[in-house]
């Protein structure tokens, strides 16, 4: 009986607490939310805070894998990033800058927050960082979401480095 129960709370914990507790980039188990918010591969419905939780993995994921592609698909046609020098970017250079490949090996997102306003939502994390030349750093970010046609969209993405 023990052995069966060890195996349910394990079971519990990798598949439930360890994603929410430690959140890691994986691009495999990402499925992108329909316009509804419906998962196309489970059929389950998400509240708008799991679907722009979604999303904001899916961002994640799409700068680990220099995926253009998917930004262009869930950026919204005004959308502006603030880099951690204070730079201000477009989007047409966001894009640019998102074909390009990068030196990031690693990010694990920590802090994650997720906040729904009706139509807009914010969501923010920490993440730690390591590049192929060994050097490490940690980023503070909030992304603004907004609710369009059914759809959630990035609107804007500020940057912050962190320093030790």
């Amino acid at each position: 009986m023990n052995q069966i129960v060890n195996q349910i709370v394990n079971q519990i914990v990798n598949q439930i607490v360890n994603p929410i507790v430690n959140p890691i980039v994986n691009r495999e188990s990402f499925v992108e939310p329909t316009v509804s918010g419906t998962l196309r591969a489970s059929g389950v419905e998400l509240s708008d805070e799991e679907v722009v939780r979604e999303m904001n993995a899916g961002y994640v994921r799409a700068f680990m894998h220099s995926d253009a592609e998917w930004y262009d698909r869930h950026l919204t046609a005004d959308f502006a990033c603030i880099l951690t020098s204070g730079a201000v970017v477009d989007r047409a250079t966001f894009l640019a800058n998102a074909r390009k490949e990068h030196t990031t090996l690693s990010y694990e997102l920590s802090e994650v927050s997720i906040r729904v306003y009706g139509d807009a939502a914010l969501a923010g994390a920490m993440g730690t960082w390591r590049r192929m030349d060994g050097t490490t750093g940690r980023t503070r970010y909030i992304d603004v979401w907004i609710r369009k046609d059914g759809a959630w969209k990035a609107a804007s993405a500020q940057l912050t480095a962190v320093t030790p």
